[in-house]
């Protein structure tokens, strides 16, 4: 019983460690999006293909 108890804790702890993964992927991309637009916008649009 404790064994599968275990498990079970371990396969919860990964899929976490794989959504918070997920979620700051996510807000990274988001973030360099946003300041290449941004950076685009202050530079003109020649700069950025």
């Amino acid at each position: 019983m404790e064994e599968d108890e275990m498990r079970m804790r371990e396969k919860l702890a990964t899929m976490d460690e794989r959504q918070a993964m997920a979620m700051r992927l996510t807000w990274i991309s988001e973030l360099v999006a946003s300041n290449k637009k941004s950076i685009a916008g202050q530079q003109g649009p020649t700069s950025w293909p």
